[in-house]
This record gives structure tokens, C-alpha cells and sequence, in this order.
């Protein structure tokens, strides 16, 4: 389970179960030089069971999730556009590294690194066919 694979299992502990990253949206990819980092806001399909009462007062009913991967020693990027929905597989490749791809559509993207980190949660609101604000 990729929630595993985070230093910081908990902060996902909104959740009942861990959010899932099949048919997710990349919203940014940023990559910085110390770390050096990425970070990903990645829109989720899960809205969490227990969202934090701040969250209900905004009306949000959807989250962008963000990870950040520190240590990075390989990034590939193929493709990008106005909407990424994609596959996110995170996995071990020995003791010190991990490995994340996400496919879908033209988009691809693939990252060595050693940390993985859920730097936040940001709540918004995703208006529906019967949503009249």
C-alpha cells in the first residue's frame, strides 16, 4: 500500500481507508533544486469520511492531495495538458529507494527518489450538474 511508503502515514488519518491513485488529476508537478524535491497536487476521487470541520464551513466537497518525493536522483517527464488524469504506482526498488510512475492519456511520468512525504491537503469546492452556486 503506497500509504505505507510515506513518513507520515497519519496525515492521511481523515480517511477511513487510503486514498486511492487510480484515475487521480495532476494538478501542478513542481521540482525544486534543493533536495532536490517534487511535489504533486494531485486531485483525489475520495472525499475523506471525517474532513476536518473547517473544510464543511467552506462547503468543499472535493481534495487536492500533495506529495512531495525528496532526495530525487531520476525524473522523466512525457506530455502534459490541461488534463492529466492518470495512474500513480508507488513502489520499493531496494532499501533506500522508491520508484513512483504515473500513466494516463499522453501524460507520463516517472521518479527515483529516497523520501516520500503527504505535504498536505487542500480543500475545494467541485460543482456539480444540479450545483447552483
Amino acid at each position: 500500500m503506497w500509504l505505507e511508503l510515506t513518513e507520515n502515514p497519519n496525515a492521511a488519518s481523515f480517511f477511513d481507508l487510503p486514498p486511492s491513485l487510480q484515475d487521480v488529476e495532476i494538478f501542478t508537478i513542481k521540482i525544486g533544486r534543493d533536495g532536490p524535491t517534487v511535489e504533486l497536487a494531485i486531485a483525489l476521487n475520495e472525499y475523506p469520511s471525517s474532513p476536518p470541520l473547517r473544510w464543511r464551513t467552506y462547503g468543499a466537497n472535493a481534495v487536492v492531495m500533495t506529495l512531495q518525493v525528496t532526495d530525487l536522483e531520476h525524473i522523466e517527464l512525457q506530455g502534459w495538458s490541461t488534463t492529466n488524469k492518470v495512474e500513480i504506482r508507488i513502489t520499493r526498488q531496494d532499501e533506500a529507494r522508491l520508484e513512483l510512475v504515473a500513466e494516463g492519456g499522453d501524460f507520463k511520468m516517472r521518479a527515483i527518489f529516497g523520501f516520500l512525504r503527504i505535504a498536505g491537503f487542500s480543500p475545494y469546492h467541485l460543482p456539480g450538474p444540479l450545483d447552483v452556486r
